[in-house]
Parts: structure tokens; sequence; C-alpha cells
């Protein structure tokens, strides 16, 4: 191959980062009748199969795969970028104080703002009835966080306020 046959990325090509070659899609399989005909049900069950239909015949990811996944970890998400495809888990609130704890962001710091998220679900949580080491290790991080804003924004916090001239 001669330097004048050789492709040369531009600057916004080794921005972007690899190529992917995309896969050829197969075709998908039609439902059973028209999408304005299907109960709600009918419409969430053909969207899962539309989601795992094409992380397996796209991208190699076998539905067995994703049932593994849900076994071992619960609920179990994805979403594309660019070319590619990510299946990830969520976070429990333990291993996001053991990431914090790793990172050398300011110990004390993280430390109170953790344990006052998780005080205020544990005080103001009238249902179910939580024990603060179940809130601290088995609770998704993101639900802690959810609950503690959505008290506090009950409390008062984080309202929106008009500013009046007087």
């Amino acid at each position: 191959m001669t330097t004048e046959e050789k492709h040369i990325p531009n600057d916004d090509e080794l921005q972007q980062g690899p190529v992917q070659e995309k896969k050829k899609e197969k075709e998908m399989p039609p439902p059973d009748k028209p999408y304005d005909e299907m109960t709600e049900d009918e419409l969430r069950e053909r969207a899962t199969f539309e989601r795992t239909w094409r992380l397996e015949n796209n991208f190699g990811i076998s539905k067995e795969k994703i049932d593994r996944w849900k076994g071992a970890h619960g609920r179990v998400g994805s979403v594309m970028a660019g070319d590619d495809v990510y299946i990830y888990r969520g976070l429990r609130r333990f291993e996001k104080r053991t990431l914090v704890k790793k990172s050398g962001a300011h110990p004390e710091i993280w430390r109170r703002e953790l344990d006052f998220t998780e005080e205020v679900v544990k005080q103001c949580l009238l249902h179910p009835d939580l024990e603060l080491t179940y809130i601290r290790t088995e609770m998704p991080d993101g639900v802690v966080e959810t609950v503690a804003q959505s008290i506090l924004t009950l409390s008062g916090h984080g309202a929106e306020v008009t500013a009046v001239e007087l």
C-alpha cells in the first residue's frame, strides 16, 4: 500500500476514537398485531423483546447472559453510545462509600454528606421500616439519594423562590 492509498485520520476522527464497524442489522420479526391495538402489558412485553432481540442480534449478547446478570445483580440496564452498547448494574450504597474512600476525596466531607443523607432517610421514612445498616449496605445508591432528596424537598429545601421587591 502506498502512502497515497493509506488513510490518515484528521483531528476530528482522532478525537472520536476508533471507528467501530457497524454490524449489519437483521430484520426484526414484526409484532403479532399493530402497536396501537396492543394493551399496556403487550407494549411493555414487545419493548422488552425488541431490546433483547437487538442486543442478541446486533451485539451478540444473549438473553441467557442477560438473565445471569439479572440473577447476580438484580436490575440491569443498557445504554447505546455511538455504535457501542454498554450493559450495567446499579451501584449499592456501600460501594459508593468504598469508591469515595478509594478516590482520595476529602474523607471527612464525603463521610458527613453520606451519613447525613442516610440519617435523613432513616429518620423520616414511614414505610418500609428500614434499619440504618440496610440503608447503608443494601439499598441502591440512587434510591437513597432520591428518597432523601424527596424528603428534603417536602421539607422546603430546594423550593423555587421568587424575590419580591418591597
